[in-house]
């Protein structure tokens, strides 16, 4: 009803390693020179070597990662991330995250032309068997970040995730028009069927109405347009 949507902070996420990948210190000294050279233009050869043999010391590789990685999760602390999914119909995320079937699920439509949501770049998520390896000397660029908030773990494929990255974790606000669709669970309960449909009633945006159904002969549910229903709740479909 306020066009309100809630990004949490990576903390809040149900995946332990979930923005939790380990940062590396590096042992490549050829790595740790072109890196050195970078930040320090005017040393000479001999400067720069004795700085790489105390920064590859154990003791130093592993302060340096240990601040990076604090850095980091100060900075990630200030963030908010929206996750999505682009499947509807998938029987695990209903299970877990709608109330076992008796919630609802939200529906946004993407900007035709710029591919954006809410005037925010989506970002896929990627699935692997392994952490991606980032060390202290990667270039701390988008791709770079975007790498490290979307990767996860292979077992969540299923969930076909896309993310929103903002600058302020909370309650954040949508433009009414991008919310295109509800979709009400197999199991809701007739009194929050009736709820949902005197919201979308009220709303400024004037969602589509949807119902999960269970399917007959299969494990399943059909996403199934409710092409007209009044306030008590009882749709009336095409």
């Amino acid at each position: 009803m306020n066009q309100e949507l809630y990004f949490p902070v990576h903390t809040e996420f149900n995946d332990l390693f979930d923005c939790n990948q380990q940062v590396s210190p590096t042992t490549d000294p050829v790595a740790c020179a072109a890196r050195l050279r970078e930040l320090n233009p005017r040393m000479s050869d001999a400067e720069i070597d004795a700085l790489v043999q105390h920064e590859l010391s154990p003791a130093r590789a592993q302060e340096i990662a240990a601040n990076t990685r604090d850095g980091m999760y100060q900075a990630l602390a200030r963030v908010g991330i929206l996750s999505l999914s682009a499947k509807p119909d998938d029987l695990l995320m209903w299970s877990y995250y709608a109330d076992g079937h008796r919630g609802v699920c939200l529906q946004f439509a993407i900007r035709e032309g710029d591919g954006q949501l809410f005037g925010c770049d989506l970002t896929e998520v990627h699935y692997e068997l392994q952490c991606p390896l980032l060390t202290v000397y990667d270039d701390l660029t988008m791709d770079w970040t975007r790498r490290y908030l979307s990767t996860k773990a292979k077992v969540w494929e299923h969930e076909e995730e896309w993310r929103i990255i903002w600058r302020k974790p909370g309650m954040n606000r949508f433009p009414p028009e991008d919310l295109s669709g509800v979709i009400v669970g197999a199991q809701i309960s007739p009194q929050h069927r009736a709820q949902v449909v005197s919201w979308i009633a009220d709303s400024a945006s004037s969602p589509t109405l949807y119902e999960a159904r269970a399917k007959s002969a299969s494990f399943g549910v059909d996403i199934v347009q409710v092409e007209d229903a009044d306030r008590s709740g009882h749709p009336t479909t095409g």
